[in-house]
């Protein structure tokens, strides 16, 4: 049975070193979404081949790090080309990333700028909305709330109207002592307005 090559004595005979570039073009299998990988036998599984050569070169990759090329060449594997970011610098650095246009923007979508004034921050500076747009929401807000406290207060007059209507019709029967003193009342008022209209004979 034949000795085994270790994973990166095989891996270097998978490159090509562009003389121009100095990038080490991997030949072999790509992973979906453009990553050099080389497989293991034990444990059966890939691995990346710019992460195997930095590691031999360079060190160990913090488990906080992730390594970026500086080249942009998906396919380079020289660990001269990597660099140390974290997540969130990946994410920024990506040109195609949508945080990263927004951490571009100078204004907001309504023309306000993002200055230090206007610039409200949340979660450890990780977001930022626009001041102006948020008192205009919270006035916008509060006056809704207003119109519907009118709406509201008014629908509860016409209740009360409705139900004072019903407790004086006069054939309708009522129960509550002080909707038979209304209606009373009412009928007092009634005769005294009748009285008035007619004179004395």
């Amino acid at each position: 049975m034949g000795q085994k090559i270790p994973p990166f004595d095989r891996a270097m005979e998978k490159i090509e070193k562009d003389p121009d570039t100095g990038c080490w073009n991997w030949t072999a299998y790509i992973s979906e979404k453009g990553r050099p990988l080389i497989g293991l036998v034990d444990p059966p599984t890939t691995r990346s081949v710019a992460r195997l050569f930095y590691e031999h070169y360079k060190g160990d990759v913090p488990g906080d790090k992730l390594l970026r090329r500086k080249c942009l060449n998906p396919r380079c594997t020289n660990p001269d080309h990597m660099q140390l970011v974290t997540r969130k610098q990946n994410v920024l650095m990506s040109e195609a990333n949508i945080a990263t246009q927004n951490k571009q923007k100078t204004h907001c979508v309504h023309g306000h700028p993002y200055d230090e004034e206007n610039s409200k921050y949340y979660h450890e500076g990780k977001h930022r909305q626009c001041r102006e747009c948020l008192r205009i929401a919270a006035r916008k807000y509060q006056a809704k709330l207003a119109e519907e406290r009118v709406y509201w207060e008014q629908r509860a007059e016409e209740r009360r109207m409705k139900r004072r209507a019903k407790a004086w019709t006069p054939d309708r029967a009522v129960e509550s002592p002080a909707a038979s003193t209304a209606k009373e009342g009412f009928y007092l008022e009634l005769e005294s307005q009748d009285a008035t209209k007619t004179g004395p004979s």
